[in-house]
């Protein structure tokens, strides 16, 4: 190799390093922007469900939220310990209150504001963390999943944007790779009891009337976009010759189905 050629070697090197920095860097940026606003939120409450009274100014509001977390909540919570409160959001002419934004000056003071807040559930005033958008469309498909999981008997909780079941992390993607499993478990299973359902042995009647028809692909409908946001199943259920449309999500279908599986084995016996 030349000395030139051992130059250009170097040089298209460094050419190619400082592509890939640039091609990165977005990515690089976003995430650091990502930290930003998580950090800024970090002290952040949402209040909803305030009274908003005509022409409020800001020392009414503050006097609003003050009688909040100290009557309501049973708190002792000075103007001190509050950065600021605002609304957010356009006023409408319907008259809906508009969330109330209050930044605090402590995370000790704001972890004991959501400690109590389960104190408002006799009122329509609700309390949440000032999440981001993109946080808060994923916290509401984790919705879906956590009722799936309650309704199976499961412990379920939400936590930023992951969901806990059971004691173990879930984010959105593999609930949802998870959940196409179940759904292929479930119309197995279906499936299965259809066939055993042929036999001469007694049959309950609500297994015969709609565990075969769980089985046939054209009463399964998976409705929601493609990313299944809500992973429910219509299916049809034929009672003294009328015929109904339920809906239902995978784990409530998959109870059924066992349930009704170990009637037949019972029967069979």
């Amino acid at each position: 190799m030349t000395e030139l050629e051992r130059k250009m070697c170097f040089v298209l090197q460094n050419l190619e390093n400082r592509v890939l920095l640039l091609e990165n860097k977005p990515a690089i940026n976003c995430e650091e922007c990502l930290d930003r606003q998580r950090e800024w939120r970090k002290r952040n409450l949402l209040i909803y469900n305030v009274s908003e009274a005509l022409n409020e100014n800001i020392s009414q509001l503050e006097n609003s939220i003050l009688l909040i977390l100290n009557e309501k909540l049973s708190l002792d919570i000075s103007f001190k310990e509050i950065d600021w409160v605002k609304r957010i959001g356009k006023k409408t002419d319907g008259g809906k209150s508009r969330p109330v934004l209050i930044r605090l000056l402590s995370l000790r003071t704001k972890r004991e504001i959501l400690a109590n807040s389960n104190k408002l559930r006799e009122c329509e005033i609700r309390i949440s963390e000032d999440y981001s958008k993109e946080v808060r469309a994923i916290r509401k498909d984790l919705i879906q999943f956590k009722k799936a999981a309650l309704n199976a008997n499961k412990k379920a909780y939400l936590r930023y944007d992951k969901l806990f079941i059971d004691g173990i992390l879930y984010s959105l993607e593999e609930l949802k790779i998870k959940s196409q499993g179940s759904l292929q478990e479930m119309q197995a299973e279906a499936q299965s009891i259809s066939t055993q359902s042929t036999s001469n042995a007694p049959i309950d009647a609500d297994v015969e009337n709609e565990l075969p028809l769980l089985s046939q692909p054209q009463s399964q409908r998976i409705k929601g976009d493609q990313k299944n946001k809500n992973l429910l199943l219509d299916w049809v259920v034929k009672r003294d010759g009328v015929t109904t449309r339920k809906q239902s999500n995978v784990a409530v279908i998959s109870c059924k189905i066992a349930t009704k599986r170990k009637k037949l084995q019972a029967s069979q016996l």
